[in-house]
């Protein structure tokens, strides 16, 4: 999976998936854009369907048809590629694709995250946090950080680092309670905000 970001107002993670193509495929990949999700797949030359519908689903069990394109798909001498934009996936959440080419059955899933982080340039989820949960924010150069969780008082009560975008965290980091944390980047930049914890 590879990472890209853009800042348009708010921060979008963007996010690629890859899988293994259908035997009438060279390639099915989706990216992450800041207008929704576009995948795109390519036809081998010499294969062809009649027709293709696009799948979503939001657990990778039970899909809906989102889309369609209509016609022969893929050509007899060469190899043809399509694109199709997912305007409104699920948002910070898994969203699971699928094809179904024709009569010649559905490809792989591939799946990715939609991940729009707020406006400070963070997200939690779930906040409050109740189990296990994840802390996602933007750093695309892959800066060290240090994660200071601290209560209301000022008092620390969980420390962390790494050099991801992203954390895993844990309701048993602390009592319930609200939580103020800041992110120390090597670079002396810093990210702050509040998480809720309930035990």
């Amino acid at each position: 999976m590879y990472r890209l970001y853009a800042i348009m107002g708010i921060l979008f993670m963007l996010l690629k998936a890859d899988a293994q193509p259908h035997a009438l495929l060279v390639r099915f990949e989706g990216i992450q854009l800041e207008e929704g999700i576009r995948l795109t797949w390519t036809f081998k030359g010499g294969s062809q369907c009649e027709g293709t519908r696009i799948f979503r689903s939001a657990e990778g069990k039970l899909f809906a048809q989102i889309g369609e394109i209509p016609g022969v798909c893929g050509a007899p001498d060469a190899e043809i590629s399509y694109t199709f934009v997912d305007n409104s996936p699920i948002l910070n959440s898994q969203n699971h694709y699928r094809l179904e080419l024709g009569n010649e059955g559905y490809t792989e899933t591939i799946s990715l995250e939609y991940i729009v982080l707020n406006r400070e340039g963070y997200l939690v989820v779930p906040n409050p946090l109740t189990s296990n949960g994840i802390l996602y924010f933007n750093n695309p150069q892959r800066k060290s950080w240090q994660l200071i969780l601290s209560d209301i008082s000022g008092k620390m009560r969980y420390l962390s680092s790494g050099n991801a975008d992203r954390t895993e965290l844990s309701n048993n980091m602390a009592n319930s309670g609200l939580y103020l944390f800041r992110l120390i980047f090597d670079d002396k930049t810093a990210l702050q905000g509040k998480l809720m914890i309930i035990r």
